[in-house]
């Protein structure tokens, strides 16, 4: 994630429930293979993100992009799409459906600058 991008105008956050650390591992590992295989060279693609939370019951995906139109035509035109939707739902080990929450930016923080010492 890179809170300092101005042309990050759209971000998906989504949620998969596991069943535990094995399953939130497989889920990162076959949602990332279809953003290294095709989603990363889609036109406002910009970073996707995938986090395990520490009991290993949840996958985050924090995904930004351009725009939410360049976000929703990349299902449209991605030959995969269905695919791999369906692979994810088909995890075994997911506990509930994903969960999708839809943003735009309102404020960032940055770190304080960090001042150099001399010796």
């Amino acid at each position: 994630m890179d809170p300092t991008r101005t042309d990050a105008g759209f971000v998906a956050i989504v949620t998969f429930p596991t069943d535990g650390p094995e399953t939130a591992r497989e889920l990162v590992e076959l949602a990332t293979g279809g953003v290294q295989e095709w989603i990363r060279a889609v036109p406002g693609f910009l970073s996707a993100n995938y986090h395990i939370s520490s009991d290993g019951t949840q996958v985050v995906n924090y995904a930004q992009w351009s725009s939410e139109a360049a976000y929703r035509e990349s299902f449209t035109n991605n030959p995969r799409s269905a695919e791999v939707r369906a692979s994810l739902s088909a995890l075994p080990g997911l506990t509930g459906p994903p969960r999708s929450v839809f943003c735009t930016l309102a404020a960032s923080i940055l770190p304080a600058p960090v001042e150099e010492t001399s010796p």
